[in-house]
Parts: C-alpha cells; sequence; structure tokens
C-alpha cells in the first residue's frame, strides 16, 4: 500500500470498517468520517471515523482514531485518545495504525478498555495467510480402484423355473438399470441390488486382468426380481469376470490469493480479513 497520510489513510480506514460492518445485519448503521462529538467539558473532539447503532435499546457508539505513523505508537498518543474517550463518555475506543505500539502503550490501553490494532495492506500473498494459520495449499494424494471390462453371468436353475412356468415358458428378458435388479430370499424379501451385489467385487490385486468373483446362492433358496418380471426365477450364483484398474493422482493445490487488508488486534491475537479474493 503506498503511503497514506492523514486524511486519506483515515478514509481508507473508514472504507474498510465500512466493508466489515457489512458483513452483519446491523440496521440503521452508517459508518461516518471526520465526526465532531461534544465532550462532558464542552470541548468538541475531532473522531476520525465513527459509528453508533442501537440495540436491543442501547445506543453502542465506537471512535476510531487512526494514524499512518512510520514508527510504534507511543503511550502518550493512547492517553490524549483515552482522554478524549472519557469527556465524551459511553463510547469504545479503537486504535488504527500500521506499524505497531509501544509496550506503554499497549499496558494503558489493556487498562482502559482501549482496543488496540494493525491494519496490513501491502501486497498481500498466501504467506500471510499462512502465518495466520490459514490454509492455502492442499495436498491431495488421490488413488481410486476401479473395475473395467466386466462381464456378468447369471447361473440360474432352469429345470425349477420351467417347472414353476410349466407351459407358459416364455423368454426371460431383463431390460433395466442395476439399482432396479434385486437378489431375494426364500421369503422372497429383497437382500440386496444388483448394484449392492456389483460393489462387493474386491478392487485388488490392482491392474490384474480376468479376474473373477463369485456369489454363491446356492445354500438357500434365492430368486431374481426386477421391474415388470412375473416369473419365480432362482438363481444359484452371479459370476463377474473383470479387470482391476488403478488411478492414481498425487498433486498439490495451491490457492492464489490476496486481500485488500488485514486488521490484526494487538491485544488479543484476532483478526479480520477484508476483501479477500482469490487471484487467477
Amino acid at each position: 500500500m503506498a503511503a497514506k497520510q492523514g486524511t486519506e489513510f483515515e478514509i481508507f480506514s473508514k472504507e474498510l470498517y465500512e466493508e466489515l460492518l457489512g458483513q452483519h445485519d446491523i440496521k440503521n448503521l452508517k459508518v461516518q468520517h471526520n465526526v465532531s462529538l461534544k465532550g462532558a467539558t464542552g470541548q468538541d473532539h475531532q473522531i476520525d471515523v465513527y459509528w453508533e447503532f442501537v440495540l436491543g435499546g442501547v445506543t453502542h457508539k465506537v471512535a476510531v482514531e487512526c494514524k499512518d505513523y512510520k514508527s510504534a505508537v507511543s503511550v502518550g498518543r493512547i492517553r490524549d485518545f483515552s482522554a478524549a474517550l472519557d469527556d465524551i463518555g459511553g463510547i469504545k475506543g479503537i486504535f488504527l495504525t500500521k506499524v505497531g505500539y509501544q509496550s506503554g502503550a499497549k499496558q494503558f490501553a489493556q487498562g482502559k478498555g482501549i482496543a488496540l490494532k494493525t491494519v496490513q495492506s501491502d501486497a498481500i500473498t498466501a504467506a500471510d495467510f499462512n502465518a495466520l494459520g490459514l490454509v492455502t495449499e492442499l495436498h491431495a494424494n488421490i488413488k481410486v480402484l476401479r473395475l473395467d471390462n466386466v462381464v456378468t453371468e447369471f447361473e440360474l436353475d432352469y429345470p425349477y423355473i420351467a417347472e414353476k412356468l410349466g407351459n407358459n415358458a416364455a423368454p426371460i428378458e431383463i431390460d433395466c438399470i442395476t439399482d432396479e435388479i434385486f437378489i431375494l430370499n426364500s421369503k422372497k424379501e429383497k437382500l440386496y441390488s444388483f448394484h449392492e451385489l456389483s460393489n462387493k467385487i474386491p478392487r485388488t490385486p490392482e491392474n490384474t486382468q480376468g479376474l473373477t468373483y463369485t456369489e454363491d446362492l446356492s445354500n438357500d433358496l434365492h430368486f431374481l426380481d426386477f421391474p415388470n418380471n412375473a416369473a419365480e426365477i432362482k438363481i444359484n450364483a452371479v459370476k463377474f469376470t473383470y479387470d482391476t484398474v488403478t488411478y492414481h493422482d498425487d498433486r498439490t493445490i495451491s490457492a492464489k490469493v490476496t486481500a485488500k487488508a488485514i486488521i490484526h488486534d494487538i491485544l488479543d491475537g484476532t483478526f479480520e480479513i477484508i476483501g479477500i479474493k482469490r487471484l487467477a
């Protein structure tokens, strides 16, 4: 960020808080620049950035002192700001600068309940986000084990089927998707779909051709069922012949990000990111 002296830095700070506060549903909130507030002593105090709002019948007032100093803020500056806040009364104070604060200033502000903040806005990069503990890089190790060239054989009990059909024998035609085909038990209750059965096929050994998997159903009565089926189709086994194929992808995905500004709270260690965006 180019040097924002005096009024320029104040206006920049006002824009930051407008954007930050705009993320919250606070009605009748207006962030203002260069506001004059009269104190109990009758003295007028110039406030760089000011806003107020009513919540639960209580008016909350906030004053921000914005200083574009080149060195750490001294305790004297915080004392002057504190005296103005005390004279105005019923107002929360925030001191905002770019460089930082002397140790005495931090101690005094903490005792007076004044928030000390720094703003960073110069060429913010992923490294700045990482320093805040935010994730900007993802390591993805993807391994997909899939089946290929799958051939399915239904081992049907044709004598049983023929006996049940009698003179009504007709070709068995299956024309539906795999999750509409079901294996039934002896009570004609659904055990699992053909789609669920195919998911039981082992994906190992990897990258191997001509593997077989058989679901043996001969230990009890089992039936094959599908839409528009009127026959009692007894099934003894389902056999799969297939190949296994392994897809592997190991990559690091880095996010190129920046932001308009990062506001750090010096006393409690928290931070606010304003205007974050992803770069192409």
